[in-house]
């Protein structure tokens, strides 16, 4: 037997393993909700008829380190001493509409003192606006839900608009509640394209992780009317006859209104005698009627522009009128409604 050797040739195949990393970054995402309520002032809008809108500050706020609690969180891996971007973002969302007296009144948040529009659509029935900065920080840890912890918040004073049509509210004082939705939110993120998903966080903050509080929306309105305060003089030249009745000069009366205002024109007299209309007076032994030109003692009708009233005064002489001087006295009340 003949053994023929043999060739056997050994093949080593070396594997090589590589560590798999993901090139998505590394994220801390909380919305934080204030231990105290943000102390804020009523907002007070002056109108008149020739306006349609108006601002007023919305003071107070937290800015500064401050207790909070976390009602959100959403983190990814799990190095807290990597460098991040910080993004510190108050929000600020509040009804839209209020009404008084039936009437709709707008509300809007101005781009204003760093308030902007952010970057998530407006909530169907709401304004909001955000107040945010960048800080260099490390991502930090995953806070877990109800922490509660020292924050360094960011806000600022906010400018309210409210903005209601022309002359639809009538001259007054009135008092909205207007309810309002405050948070702070906190995005920490080593990829500026891997960010915590924040499109849901207007709903999230009315839902319930904000805080819900309301200021007063105090509106006074007065109509924008000129007109002066002068007294009137009107004056009787009277030679006693068989006449019943004497009548004194014209006398103007003039005001002006910016829009179609409502004005109530009422001629009073002072010392009224027994059993006669509001609009007479003494005078002397007889009595003063006082009257617009048509003869009435009341006008009511819109005013635009200007409008002139003719007063005079009719003198009543009774059976013991005696020649000489006398003197009354009347009022001429204007009420602009």
């Amino acid at each position: 037997m003949i053994i023929k050797p043999h060739l056997f040739i050994l093949m080593l195949l070396n594997i090589l393993l590589f560590p798999v990393t993901s090139l998505a970054g590394d994220y801390r995402h909380f919305i934080w909700t204030m231990a105290s309520s943000v102390t804020t002032n009523d907002i007070l809008i002056n109108y008149n008829d020739t306006t349609i809108s108006a601002s007023s500050i919305m003071s107070g706020g937290l800015n500064g380190i401050y207790n909070a609690k976390n009602v959100y969180t959403k983190c990814k891996g799990t190095s807290d001493k990597l460098s991040a971007t910080q993004e510190k973002t108050a929000w600020l969302i509040m009804q839209n509409k209020v009404y008084a007296n039936g009437v709709p009144i707008s509300l809007s948040i101005d781009s204003y003192n760093g308030w902007n529009y952010p970057g998530q659509s407006q909530l169907s029935g709401y304004t909001s606006k955000v107040n945010q900065i960048s800080v260099s920080t490390e991502v930090g840890i995953c806070w877990n839900l109800g922490s509660t912890i020292p924050v360094d918040f960011h806000w600022r004073s906010a400018r309210i608009t409210a903005t209601l049509s022309q002359g639809n509210l009538a001259p007054g004082t009135y008092r909205v509640p207007v309810a309002y939705y405050y948070a702070f939110e906190e995005n920490k993120f080593t990829d500026s394209n891997d960010k915590g998903p924040s499109a849901n966080v207007p709903s999230l903050i009315v839902g319930g992780l904000g805080r819900r509080d309301t200021f007063t929306l105090i509106i006074d309105v007065k109509s924008k009317c000129d007109f002066n305060s002068n007294p009137l003089q009107l004056t009787h030249d009277i030679t006693l006859g068989d006449e019943s009745s004497y009548k004194s000069n014209l006398t103007n009366y003039s005001i002006s209104c910016g829009f179609s205002t409502p004005v109530k024109m009422e001629l009073i007299g002072t010392n009224k005698p027994t059993g006669k209309g509001a609009n007479f007076t003494k005078c002397g032994e007889g009595d003063c009627e006082l009257q617009f030109s048509d003869g009435k003692s009341i006008s009511e009708e819109k005013i635009t522009r200007k409008k002139d009233y003719l007063i005079n005064s009719i003198f009543h002489p009774d059976d013991k009128t005696k020649t000489g001087s006398f003197q009354g006295a009347g009022v001429l009340r204007v009420t602009i409604q």
